[in-house]
């Protein structure tokens, strides 16, 4: 006797596939299908806003962890920049002839670079700079070469400067312009008076307003 065969039903298309589906469970299998749909909603509707309070929460904890090390970093940065004074013996006086007074602002200019010399040596010697000190330049801030710095020119009473406390030279070649490079400085001299401020310029090159810390004005700075 032969057997009946099996109704085959080909499988419909993919947009009609999840009706096509649904025709063919059983009850049982639908009922079940339901509780599990709800049991995933009810477990995201319970789960979805503790993680966003968690995210919030670690978000929050990130931000503060930012905000802290920023603030350990203008620390240090402000510690490093803190101004040096210092005083020069020699006095510019506007009634001296103008040989001498030109003297005079080269003396304080030659003791502000001692100043610096000896801040630098000090700190190489704490450990917070690489040495050795073998000098100290400077030259008017910012750089012009039209414009005199304030030590050749008497009309100015006070004058910027950016000073580098020297740590390698290069000598100048036909191929190399030579140069020098090691710790740079800032310093604000007002002639007349005889004082200097000069500061250790702490952190990366680059525009002060976009550093986490500025000069002080007792330097130069805004």
């Amino acid at each position: 006797m032969a057997q009946p065969q099996d109704r085959y039903e080909p499988l419909p298309p993919l947009p009609e596939l999840p009706r096509w589906l649904w025709r063919k469970m059983g009850r049982a299998a639908r009922v079940a299908l339901v509780l599990a749909v709800l049991a995933i909603a009810v477990a995201v509707a319970v789960l979805v806003p503790g993680l966003k309070e968690s995210q919030r929460e670690a978000e929050g904890r990130a931000e503060r962890d930012r905000a802290a090390q920023r603030a350990e970093l203008v620390r240090r940065l402000e510690a490093e920049q803190r101004p040096v004074t210092g005083r020069s013996a020699a006095r510019d006086r506007v009634s001296a002839a103008t040989a001498e007074r030109l003297a005079v602002r080269a003396r304080t200019l030659a003791d502000l670079r001692a100043a610096i010399g000896g801040d630098a040596r000090a700190r190489v010697e704490r450990g917070e700079l690489d040495g050795p000190i073998r000098r100290v330049t400077c030259e008017p801030f910012p750089r012009s070469l039209e414009t005199p710095g304030a030590d050749r020119d008497l009309s100015r009473r006070r004058g910027l400067y950016s000073c580098i406390a020297v740590t390698a030279a290069f000598e100048r070649t036909a191929a190399n312009p030579g140069g020098v490079i090691g710790h740079l400085y800032r310093a604000r001299v007002d002639f007349a008076a005889g004082r200097y401020g000069l500061c250790k310029i702490a952190g990366r090159p680059g525009p002060e307003r976009e550093a986490p810390v500025t000069i002080p004005r007792a330097c130069g700075g805004g």
